[in-house]
């Protein structure tokens, strides 16, 4: 299935272009599926969940079937990490640093799991005006802490697309 084009130099592996044509005939309702905004890709650590995660986002941007990409880390390091590897490699700018701040001269934001949990309300605010997706990276962090959780199912709950991913088995 061609979704659409990646930057010439993002180059998939098999697994990543085969979960592109599961996640968009999910997330879309394409080959006769209901739609579903969510979506689970487990792979082991270093297999390249990342690109595959910002492979999905640039293609959602490009469509303009976004406005918003949010990329949801357990921690600073990796927060900033993804806001390098968005603008490097798929030309997409993400606000990755603390604060709130107003996103018009952003394609998103990488945020951290804590950040959200200390205000849900601006990222729920932002998935109620805004076609957002969400990329949650380790999400089985977020039954490290029970309140991290419940607050981030609170800010993303109207998110327009949810891709988490796990390098890490967890059972709930």
């Amino acid at each position: 299935m061609s979704i659409g084009n990646l930057p010439k130099h993002v180059q998939l592996r098999t697994w990543q272009q085969e979960f592109l044509d599961e996640f968009f005939a999910t997330t879309l309702g394409m080959n006769g599926r209901d739609r579903s905004p969510n979506f689970l890709l487990v792979a082991t650590p270093g297999a390249g969940k990342t690109w595959a995660q910002l492979s999905a986002a640039y293609i959602l941007k490009s469509r303009v079937l976004i406005d918003l990409l949010i990329v949801c880390v357990p921690t600073d390091h990796l927060r900033n990490q993804r806001g390098r590897d968005a603008a490097q490699n798929f030309g997409l700018d993400l606000y990755h640093a603390t604060g709130f701040v107003p996103l018009d001269d952003f394609h998103g934001e990488g945020v951290t799991y804590a950040q959200v949990a200390q205000n849900p309300g601006v990222w729920r605010s932002r998935c109620s005006t805004k076609q957002v997706m969400l990329c949650s990276d380790e999400v089985h962090h977020l039954g490290d802490d029970l309140a991290w959780g419940e607050k981030y199912k609170a800010a993303f709950e109207s998110a327009a697309y949810r891709l988490s991913t796990s390098g890490t088995p967890f059972r709930t």
